[in-house]
Parts: structure tokens; sequence; C-alpha cells
């Protein structure tokens, strides 16, 4: 009976947890139009970049196959997609599993800690088999109409596929309790957890740069030697997806259910050791302290805008999951510019002369140098989100006596404060590693600055039309949230489009093709700063 009990209890909170998932319990209930219809197109840009992705993963599955590497596809794609979901259920696994806000109420409930460990689990689960699929079976189809495989393929590929989530939340749990545990014994707990995440961060994107580095050094023709060097290097970043690999390849169901059975056990394990210490670790996460010593001082006053950016400063680092979401972008930006401080501009022409095969090439690719800077860094602004962040208080700032300006201007400069030093190193260091004209130099400086501009603009305009107020989890607004997804999104594929026409036009039109991007971009900036300093708070 009490078996029957328990599941009975595993099913209701997993259907729980489950039940608005994407926000589908939200839209299937909403009575307001102009919500739904909000909703709606959200809907519709997530399916478009579902298809972009899938579209990607086929297109890189030609192109595998068309080179001669089908050999090394199947191992290739498991080890991307564990990667990408590790990297990303790293700074949302611990939130999840151990939620602040609901932790009092489960606690006095008669349910099992195993019973609300395993249906976050299985939440995490389902959140990250969706990334398996969009990327597995575009490929495979792809591989299996070239290849013509036999049917095990297509039967260990769906078991694969399945499986793949497993590992790499496990691993996501365990570092992300970790983390936890080690900033919850620190006073200054949220800096240190903020740390410890940026920490892990470059090292998984140092780690990946270094990597790619060593694969791009092989010569494109030698292609064996090309095949041994990537089985290496996936053999010695993640082994099991090369076991895998190898198994789709020759319908090996016995090394097949072997590694699923390992992957099955090693997350059974870490649920039990959750759940034993469940309590413990959500009262060494939770608890505070506080010092008893407290003096008045005397009071400082500064100006309104100047008191709103320290307070965005405080609310922006006191959320891990809202600095690790947000500071990629920068990170990525230094890492480029690091690595152009090691590679000459003959070595950028040599790389993609099998490509671009024309007069002019050397100063095509250092006039792309500004577009790759720009495009880096007009990802993920902070401002896509920082209206939502304010949650269920939002209703005080509506009260205060201040205007839509000074606090949107907070929120923007707050933004700023963070990527400005960052592009400003990075510009310096390409100008230096390549020896840029006074010329370049000028487009070096301006179009990353204002892609970053427009890129915060834009992303406050769009959390002022999508904002969300009544989150329970700050995963749910910096990862999964309408603001997020089309404030990071678009202005990112803006630079990524431009920088393509910029690549089709002819290298003597460069510095009116420059002038033209620049005036694009702060006019556009311009008008929307100026629609969002019109903005009633009172209407939002």
């Amino acid at each position: 009976m009490n078996n029957c009990n328990s599941r009975g209890q595993i099913a209701t909170f997993t259907k729980l947890q489950l039940v608005n998932l994407y926000g589908k319990n939200v839209f299937r209930n909403l009575k307001d139009p102009k919500e739904k219809r909000k909703k709606f197109w959200l809907y519709i840009v997530s399916l478009f970049v579902i298809i972009v992705v899938a579209g990607y993963a086929g297109g890189m599955s030609y192109g595998y196959v068309y080179m001669g590497l089908a050999e090394i596809l199947p191992a290739y794609l498991i080890m991307v997609v564990s990667l990408i979901i590790l990297l990303f259920s790293i700074f949302k696994a611990g939130d999840i599993i151990f939620q602040k806000n609901s932790y009092d109420i489960l606690v006095s409930l008669p349910v099992r800690n195993s019973t609300i460990v395993i249906s976050r689990f299985v939440r995490l689960y389902v959140e990250n088999i969706l990334l398996s699929l969009i990327v597995m079976l575009p490929a495979m189809v792809v591989f299996g109409i070239m290849e013509k495989p036999s049917g095990s393929f297509y039967v260990i590929g769906m078991i694969t596929v399945l499986f793949i989530p497993l590992v790499p939340i496990t691993i996501s749990v365990f570092v992300g309790a970790l983390i936890k545990a080690i900033s919850s014994r620190s006073r200054h707990k949220n800096l240190v957890s903020v740390l410890l995440s940026v920490a892990l961060v470059t090292g998984l994107m140092v780690g990946g740069m270094s990597l790619s580095v060593s694969v791009e050094n092989i010569d494109i023709n030698e292609l064996e030697n090309l095949l041994n060097v990537m089985l290496d290097v996936i053999n010695r970043i993640y082994p099991p997806a090369l076991w895998l690999g190898n198994a789709m390849l020759a319908g090996d169901f016995v090394a097949c259910f072997a590694c699923v059975c390992a992957g099955m056990v090693v997350f059974c394990l870490v649920i039990g050791v959750v759940s034993a210490n469940y309590t413990r670790i959500c009262h060494g996460i939770f608890s505070t302290s506080a010092r008893h010593d407290y003096q008045m001082e005397d009071l400082k006053s500064c100006h309104m805008l100047g008191a709103l950016y320290k307070r965005e400063f405080k609310r922006y680092f006191a959320s891990s999951v809202y600095v690790t979401n947000t500071i990629i972008s920068p990170l990525m930006g230094i890492l480029f510019a690091g690595a152009m401080l090691f590679i000459t501009s003959e070595q950028l022409e040599t790389t993609v002369a099998d490509f671009y095969a024309q007069s002019g090439l050397l100063l095509q690719i250092r006039s792309m140098l500004p577009m790759a800077l720009a495009t880096v860094f007009c990802m993920m602004p902070i401002t896509a989100v920082s209206i939502s962040m304010e949650g269920k208080q939002w209703w005080i700032i509506k009260t205060l006596p201040i205007s839509a300006k000074h606090l949107l201007d907070s929120k923007l400069l707050m933004n700023l404060s963070i990527l400005a030093p960052c592009c400003g190193i990075s510009v310096i260091m390409v100008a230096i590693g390549q020896k840029v004209t006074p010329v370049e130099f000028v487009w070096l400086l301006l179009v990353p600055f204002l892609s970053m501009l427009f890129s915060c603009v834009f992303g406050q305009t769009v959390n002022l039309k999508l904002p969300v107020f009544d989150w329970e989890n700050e995963v749910s607004v910096v990862k999964q949230s309408a603001s997020m997804l089309v404030g990071g999104l678009v202005p990112f594929l803006v630079m990524l489009i431009l920088t393509f026409c910029v690549m089709l036009i002819p290298a003597q039109y460069t510095n009116l093709t420059m002038i033209l991007l620049c005036l694009g971009l702060g006019i556009a900036t311009f008008i929307l700063y100026r629609k969002n300093s019109r903005v009633d708070l009172i209407s939002i």
C-alpha cells in the first residue's frame, strides 16, 4: 500500500511540475485576447528557432557525410548535445531541484523527499529531451538517406536519443549542488555562487576553444588524420558519446544497453543521494546568518538615477542564474579577442582562402573583425529581462515618485557598465593583435559599441512589451521567457545578416558600408530609446 501511495505521490508531483512546462497551461487558460496573442507569437518564434536548429543539424550531417566523415557523425552529435545540455543545466538544475519558494510548504507535507526530487529530475529530463530530439532526429534522417544503414541503426539511435540527457543532468545537478554547498558556507553566498559559476563557464568555453583550435590545425585534405584526431577529442571529452556512436554504426545492442544501464545506475544513485540529504542541503542553502553589531551611520543621499543604478547592480549580482546567463556574451568577446592576439592576418587569410579566393581578401577579412565583435556583444542583453526580474514587487516600483525614463536609464546604464569595459578590452586586444590602421580602429570601436547599445535598447523594448511578473523561479524568466528569447535572439540575427551582407560588398566600399551601418544602428537605437522613455509605468 505504501509503495502504491508513493507511486501516486510521484505521479501527482511530476504532473504538477510538467503542467505548465513552456507555459502551455497558462496559454490554455488565458482570457485576455491580447495576452493570448503574445503567447501565440512566442510559440511561433520558438517553432522558428526549432526549425532553424533542426535544419542546421541536418545540414551539418550532410556536410560530414559528404566530406567522408560519416563514421564520426553520431558520436560527435551526441557529444555536442550532451555538452549543450550540461552547460545550460548547470545553472538552473540547482534552482529547480532545491526550489526555495516551495520548500517551506513541501517540508510540512507528509511527502517523502524522494518524491520531490524524482518529480523535479523528471522535469529536467523532459525539458532537455526536446533538444536531443531536435538535433538528433534530422541528423539521423539525413545520415540514413545518404548512408543507408541497417534497421538496427535507427533502433539504437532512438534509444540513444532518449538516453542522452541523463548523464548531463546528473553531472549538472551534482555540480550545481556543489556550487550551492560551497557558497552556502560563505557570508556572501550570492557573490561566491556567481564567481564559481562564472569561473565554470569560462573554463568550459576556454576548453572548447582550445579543442576546436587543435582540430582546425589538421589539413582538411588529410581526412584520415582528421578523423583520428576527432575520435581522440571525443574520447577525451565524453567517452560515452564515442561508445554509443560506435554502437549505432555497428548495430551493437549489447554495447548500447551497457551504456544505458551504466547511465541509469549513476542517475538513480544521484537521485538517491540527493533524496537522502535533501533537507540538509536545503537548510545549508537557505539558512542565513545575521550580525548583531550593526551601528547607525550617517545617511547619504544621491541623485535619483544614481540610487536606481546602484539598486540595479545589487539586484543583478544577487542572482547567480541572472549573471551566468548574461555574462556569456562578454566572456566570448574577450576570449575571441584574446585569440586574435596570437593569430596574424596572414593566418586568417590562409584559414578562409579555400572559401573566399578573390582579390582584396586580406582587407575584407580585417573588415570582418568589427562585425564579429558586434555579433558577439549583442547577444543576450541584460535589459531583455531586467524589468521582468522585478517580479511581484513591480507594484512597489509603480507607486514610487520616479519617472519611467529614470528607471529604464538605470537598467540601461547597468547593462552598459557590464558590457562596455569588456567590449573596450576586446577592441584593444584585437587592435594590438591585428595591427589595425587608424581607420580600421575607428570601425573596430564604433561598430561593436553601437551594436551593443542597439541590443540593450532593443532588449528593453521587448521586455516592456513582454513582461513577466508572476514568476516563482528566476530560471523561468532568465532562460525561458519570451522577452529573453526575442530580445536575445533578434539582435544577434540582425548582426549576423548584416555581417553576411558586408562580406558580399567589394573591399573598396568598406568604409562607406561601415558609415551606413553605424548610421543605421544609431538611428534605430535613438528611435527605440525615445519610444521607451515615453512609456507609462502604470500601464505595464
